[in-house]
This record gives structure tokens, sequence and C-alpha cells, in this order.
């Protein structure tokens, strides 16, 4: 259909368009950049003020041409595609306004002859000279018009794309655009071509005063990387739903996106993952939306087909997966997966979690903005971008900074330095201009200025810095670690073990933990190991970036209550004394300071294990103890584990002793105390422990198995074991990444009121998180519920 305008005697098609010379008019465009016509900003003022009363003078022709739809379509859709119109137009001219507002004469006048009031002008841009846009079909008008304006505002001649068609499509506000835009705009700082790749050769691109804005990156430019700004049309968008949502409102704004508009935004999510406890809630609500199309993957087919995250196609289905916990999003999208968007329906600490641990480019919480479906993606760039326009005058501009001043005081002293001789010479030795450039840097210097010039500089090199409060986070990157493991990578490496010690009654008491720490035991002593080195919860240091060894040569044993003494007490114990000297130097090759406790006496925390796994002390191997760091810093923890991971080839099993959940603040201490019964359930576990004890199987059992009747975690009988997928595994870097991030979980104060019982995790992590772990089986052995709400997971990590 043809829009008539008023300025016209009949309809304008694309062919009714004169069309001008495009080499001609390329020529007037270089000629302008040369000259810096668009660079005054008086004028580029009035280019926006013309361009936007164009717009406001022909929207009734502009909204009907953005109201165009297929005939096929119902009158409820043309209803809408009315209002959407009327919406694109209003963001449209809100942008055009933005930028000319942005342009503030006296400011800029003023910043202008900044130097030569004597001020500096740091903040100075300019632009490129030329930008060339390559504009997406989706909401056409808006992604033409507001790059334009932002361009525009920058102080750039501006060179649109606008083919006569696109593929077999034809944009009817193509032509209108056509006509409106060279009407409004100076011909010598804007054109109009049908195809940038024909029109521009290889080597305009490489000219630096040509910034390419490319929205479609479906033909592959040969343009530096400095010279061009392409969407993020290849990164995914992705929509979480954890329990804690309200389902029916995300599914209300999920399914908004992928029908408004077209459904064609790069911003309407393109995965969703649902947690599986809402699931069913999520499916009933999604069937009340017929437009939106979803296709569920589970199990292998979900892995396989969130490892090649790619945008959907046109057909906008939906790809719906279940996760089973917060860790499990993180282990779903993986490392190394970039995404355009997050959208986060959940509690805010929930929320808030995923999206620091998730690598979005934005995430949004309980929400999908309206506005960002309208428009291209934004540009792939590392400065900061512009969520609301889309495009901002920084994008199309370049740093030209003019200094005037002197640099500040710090900078400046070296001038003082090097203005006179190292050490002072006696006046008579000076010449004239030595003594005058002498006496001007005395007298800058003032009063106080020393003879002796190297010394001052040297002391003012070499202040001290604040003291840091707390040690130094810095973690041993695992390429260095590689070093010291090249030795052992020829040798089977032993498996580790992350137990949870629970109470004390846990010595005295028959558990499901208690079987299997005699079962690893017995398998421990069955394949040879010869030293044993646990971390506990119960001991700890404050001297910064410092372990305590246990090196008491004839250990005691704390006393436990409600524990009979036979049970423990005469127990013998083997510290592994000349086994030290190894575990440090391991330790201070990786910068970590290890001190030796010749008073040290065992702790339950883990002479419990040691008694539950070697009943026969005759058997039991060696041990060392190595003591946690008061700063309770996870990466230190981590650093502490890499360290010592290349002994896991020499027969030597560790042993990490803490707690999934273990707040004694909330457990429920009554049957203990008055019936000496520790595993007492006279109530569930509250929610927020059997959520975080969710996360920390997610963490060492990712991807989980499923049992010999084919039952996925979910559905398996408490008490059962709990494997990881045998191709996945859960070791490597991400293993590092998912434990210390847990202490950052919404849940993780409500599981561990205080963190020392979660630092052995933090150990287990760096002992199974090198590149050479990738793949590494992880198994939930055995675990028990006590107090209530205190729950003891019993987790193997790597086999024999």
């Amino acid at each position: 259909m043809a829009i008539t305008l008023e300025d016209a005697n009949q309809p304008v098609t694309y062919e009714g368009v004169p069309q001008p010379d495009t080499k001609a008019a390329l020529e007037r465009i270089a000629e302008s950049v040369t000259d810096g016509r668009a660079e005054n900003v008086r004028y580029r003022q009035e280019e926006l003020f013309s361009l936007h009363a164009s717009l406001v003078e022909h929207a009734p022709f502009i909204c009907q041409a953005l109201a165009t739809v297929p005939r096929t379509e119902s009158d409820e859709r043309r209803e809408e595609a009315v209002h959407e119109a009327e919406v694109e137009y209003y963001l449209t001219l809100d942008a055009v306004r933005h930028f000319y507002d942005s342009l503030d004469f006296d400011k800029e006048l003023e910043d202008e002859y900044a130097v030569t009031n004597g001020r500096n002008y740091e903040n100075r841009r300019v632009g490129y000279g030329m930008v060339v846009i390559r504009p997406t079909r989706h909401t056409r008008f808006y992604s033409v018009v507001v790059p334009l304006a932002a361009a525009l505002s920058a102080g750039n001649c501006v060179v649109v794309e606008v083919k006569p068609r696109y593929g077999v499509e034809k944009f009817e506000i193509d032509t209108l655009l056509r006509t409106l835009l060279t009407k409004s705009l100076d011909a010598n700082i804007f054109c109009l071509v049908d195809d940038i790749t024909e029109d521009f050769s290889k080597s305009d691109f490489n000219t630096p005063f040509i910034l390419v804005l490319d929205q479609r990156d479906d033909v592959r430019l040969d343009i530096p990387g400095e010279n061009v700004l392409v969407s993020a049309n290849d990164r995914i968008t992705l929509a979480v739903i954890d329990r804690t949502a309200d389902v029916d409102e995300a599914v209300r704004l999920i399914a908004q996106s992928q029908t408004r508009f077209g459904g064609k935004s790069p911003y309407a999510p393109d995965w969703v993952l649902v947690n599986e406890f809402v699931k069913d809630v999520f499916v009933e609500a999604c069937s009340r939306f017929p437009g939106v199309e979803i296709a569920f993957h589970e199990g292998e087919e979900r892995r396989t087909f969130l490892a090649v995250l790619e945008p959907q196609d046109e057909s906008r289905v939906l790809h719906v997966a279940t996760c089973y916990s917060l860790v499990d999003v993180i282990s779903a999208v993986g490392p190394g997966s970039e995404l355009l968007a997050g959208y986060f329906f959940a509690e805010p600490r929930a929320a808030k979690y995923l999206s620091q641990h998730l690598p979005c480019d934005v995430s949004y919480i309980n929400q999908i903005p309206t506005h960002l479906l309208i428009g291209p993606a934004v540009p792939r760039i590392t400065s900061q971008p512009d969520l609301l326009y889309r495009y901002s005058r920084e994008m199309f501009s370049r740093p030209r900074p003019q200094l005037i001043e002197p640099p500040p005081e710090p900078f400046r002293i070296i001038d003082d330095y090097l203005a006179g001789d190292a050490e002072e010479e006696p006046l008579s030795s000076q010449t004239e201009s030595e003594e005058k450039l002498s006496n001007r840097t005395t007298e800058r210097a003032g009063p106080t200025r020393k003879k002796n010039r190297k010394q001052e500089l040297r002391a003012l090199a070499t202040r001290p810095l604040k003291p840091v409060i707390r040690p130094n986070n810095a973690d041993v990157g695992f390429f260095e670690s590689a070093l010291l493991l090249a030795a052992g990578l020829t040798k089977k490496m032993t498996p580790v073990h992350l137990f949870s010690h629970g109470s004390t009654m846990m010595l005295g008491e028959e558990s499901a933990s208690a079987s299997y720490w005699e079962k690893c035991g017995r398998e421990a002593l069955a394949n040879g190991v010869e030293h044993i080195v646990m971390m506990g919860a119960h001991w700890a240091t404050s001297s910064p970036r410092t372990v305590l060894l246990s090196a008491n040569p004839s250990p005691g044993k704390s006393p436990v209550a409600f524990v009979s003494p036979p049970k423990y007490k005469t127990y013998p114990l083997k510290p592994d004394l000349s086994f030290l000297p190894t575990i440090q130097a391991h330790l201070s090759s990786n910068g970590i300071t290890s001190i030796l406790d010749p008073t040290f006496d065992y702790i339950h925390d883990t002479y419990l294990i040691l008694i539950r796994m070697f009943p026969d002390p005759a058997t039991c191997p060696p041990s060392t103890i190595i003591s946690a760091n008061y700063a309770y810093d996870p990466h230190f923890h981590v650093s502490i584990g890499a360290a010592l991971r290349p002994l896991r080839s020499q027969n030597v099993l560790f042993i990490g002793s803490g707690g999934s959940v273990h707040n004694l603040y909330r457990n429920i201490w009554t049957p203990m105390l008055k019936y000496r019964d520790n595993f007492a359930q006279p109530t569930p576990p509250e929610p927020w422990a059997l959520d975080f004890r969710q996360e920390v199987i997610d963490t060492f059992c990712a991807g989980y198995e499923e049992d010999e009747h084919g039952r996925l975690p979910s559905q398996i009988p408490y008490g059962k074991e709990i494997r990881c997928k045998k191709d996945q595994g859960v070791g490597g870097p991400m293993l590092r990444r998912k434990a210390t991030s847990l202490m950052k979980h919404p849940k993780y104060r409500d599981a561990h009121a205080t963190d020392d019982h979660f630092m052995a995790t933090m150990f287990v992590a760096g002992l199974c998180g090198s590149v050479e772990d990738v793949g590494l089986p992880g198994v939930l052995g055995a675990e028990d519920w006590e107090l209530t709400n205190m729950c003891n997971s019993q987790f193997t990590l790597g086999s024999w």
C-alpha cells in the first residue's frame, strides 16, 4: 500500500523516489568530513531539529506504515500492530529529543575554548567523521532513526543502507524513510545507499574516519575491529524461573516478549530454565497463551542442547529445560558462554546470585522491559552500554583530550628532580643557566626541599601503602600449579572425600554416614594409602595467608559430649611427622606460609572420621591436620587444596571435614538434650535447609545419573546414592567457581551461621579444581539429617 505525503501529488513508491547519484553523494559526504561541517554544535542542533520536525509532521503516515501487517493476520493482531506502531514511534522520537537535548551550545562553546582560558578539556571527544548504518529488519523505523540521531549528535556525517528489497521482503517504511530523511537532512552530511558492500571498497573501510554500525551481521565485512560496531546477534537470551518466582507473571512477560513487535526481538528469551518444583505450574501457565510454542529438553538432550547455545531462528519456539537449583543453572550454562540478556524471575537474593555468576551483558530481575523489545541488540563494546536508548554519543566518537594545566603534584616532582643534579653541587660550580634553573626548582619545591633530591624521590617512591585489613585474596592459578602437577600426571590420582562430621553423637551412633565412612576406609587400605591429610572446621589461625600443621608427636583428643568415652579415648592416633616437610614445601611454593604446632590435640571433627573409617587403629594410616584461616576467605582455602593437589598421586588421601548444612543456632536440640536422640525428626527440615542442601549436591554431583530403575534424583528414595553423569563429571576450574559462589548464595547464611564448617568445601574444591580434573566423577555416598535442620552429606570426588 502506498503512503500519500502532504507535499506530494501522487502516491510515493520506491520506484517513484528520485535516485541520487550514489558516487556523487558519497563524494559530498567525504568532502564534508574533511571540512568538519558536522563538528559545529549549532549545525548539529539544526539538523536534529529538522529531523524531529519532519517526523512530527508526518506522524500519521509513519504510524500507518509501521502498523502494516499481512492481510492473513487476524483483526486482533491488526489492532495490536496499531498500538505497537504508536509505541515504536514514541520511543523513536523520544530518542531524537534525548540526543537533541544532549547538545548544550553554551557548555560546548565553553569547553571548546577551555585551553585558551587555562583549563584542561579532558573529556573532549570528536566524531569519527562518517558513520555507515546497516539497519536490521526488526522495528526498522527505530533501528534507522535512533542511531542516525546519535551519530549526528556526536558530530558525524551519516550514510544509511536502505535496500529496495530485503531478500523477498519489501518494507513500506523504507519508502517513507527515503523521502523523509532525504528532505529533512542536509545532503552534504547524509545520504542513502542500496548496499554498502557494493558502494564501498575495502580500502574505504580501512579509512580511520569511517565507522560502520552493523545491526545485521549477516554479511562478513572485512573491516578493522576498531572501525565497526556489531550488534551482538549471536548471543542468546536466557530466562530463569526459580521456585521463588511469581510463575504466572513470569510466563506472562515471556509470552508477551515472544509475540509483541513481530516476536523477532533479539531480547526475547531464546531459552527458559524452570525449577523442577514449579514445572507443572509453568506448563499450565503457558497453556493460557496459545501464541507461545514450547519445546522441552530433558536429561541427556538438555545437556547437549545447552552445550551449543545459539540464538533461535525466526520460528520463535521457546526452548525449555528444567533445573534443580541455582547452582544447576550456573552449571547448565557453563563456562565460555556469553548471554545477551538474562531475565531472572526469583526473590531478589536468588536473582542477585544468578546475575552475579552468569555472563550476561545485562540482567533484569522479575521484568522484561517492553522498550528493550524494540530495536537491535546493543553493539558488542567494552564501554558502558546505553540500555535505554541503545546508543550513545560516546559510541560514535573518539576521545581527543586537550591538556594545558600542569600534571598533579605526584607527577610534577619528577620535573623538579630532573631539573637539578641528583646531588646538588656548590653554587660556584654551576653555570649561570644552571643556577637559574636550580633557583626556580628550589622556589617551586618550597623551603622543605632536601639537598639530596635522589633520596627524596626514593623516599616518595617507597612510601608504605595503607595496610590491608584482610589477607591477600590472590588465588594461585591452576596454570602455575601445572608445573608441580607434571610429575604426577602419569600416575592415577587418589579420590578426595568431603565429609560432614555432624554432631559429636555421630561418633557413637550408627548411621548411613558411619557405614559409608567405614566403606571409604576399607577402599583406602585396599589401594595402599600411606598418608591422610585432613582439614576440619574447629581449628584456625589468625595469621594472614598462614595455616597451622599438626606436629604433636603424642596428640591427645579433645573431649566430646553425649559419647561414651571408651568409644574414642583409647583410640591411638598416628601423627605423620615425617611427611610434614613435603606438605610445607608444596604450600611454600604456592606462597602459603605454614607453621608447625607441636601442642595441637585432635578435635572431634577429624578423629571422629578416622575412628569411623578405621575401626582397627592398627590399620589407620598416619595423619596430618591442616588448620583453616580465621579470615575464612574462600579463595585462599581453595588455593591450599590446589597447592597440595600433586600429592594425590603419591598415595595421599585428602579429607575435608565440615558440613553441608550446619547452623547450630537453627537446630532443634530438644530430642538430643532430653532423650539422647540426634536423629529425631519431629518435623521435616525447614525449606532453607533443604534448598541449600540441594545447591551443594548440584555442586558436587552435577548432571545426576539415573539409577538402575531410570529414576532421576528427585525420584530416588532418600538414602540412595546420587552420582553425576559418567561423561560429565564435576571437577576442574568450574568446580572452584561453583564452590566459592555458594558463599554468596542467598540461603548460605541460613545454612551456615559461621563460615568455619564450609572451609573444608573450599579445600576440596582446590584439590579437585585443576584443568586435569575436568570430568572427575562425583557421588553423594550417604546422608543423614540430625537435629532436624543439620544435613550431613558425604561426598567422594574421583575414584580408585
